[in-house]
């Protein structure tokens, strides 16, 4: 069991050092000229927590208040984001 555990090791080994990988070039990136003006996007406002409520009589018990941002959500991915925050 031993012997076949340090054969399976040194064949495994030996493939990994052995066999050639390919060259990976890199890929052009079309950017502009430098000192162009580029515009800039809309400004993007995602859900955020903006305050929160501590229950007295309960002290690890909290409300969280969500702003839904900029885009309106249906209520599951609502809830999915807010898990998320």
């Amino acid at each position: 069991m031993k012997n076949h555990f340090r054969t399976l090791t040194a064949v495994i080994t030996g493939f990994c050092f052995f066999v050639q990988c390919l060259p990976l070039y890199a890929q052009g990136f079309n950017l502009p000229a430098p000192g162009t003006k580029v515009a800039s996007t809309a400004a993007f406002y995602p859900a955020m927590i903006k305050g929160i409520t501590i229950h007295p009589d309960k002290p690890l018990t909290f409300d969280f208040l969500i702003d839904r941002g900029q885009n309106p959500l249906d209520e599951e991915t609502f809830k999915n984001v807010s898990m998320n925050l």
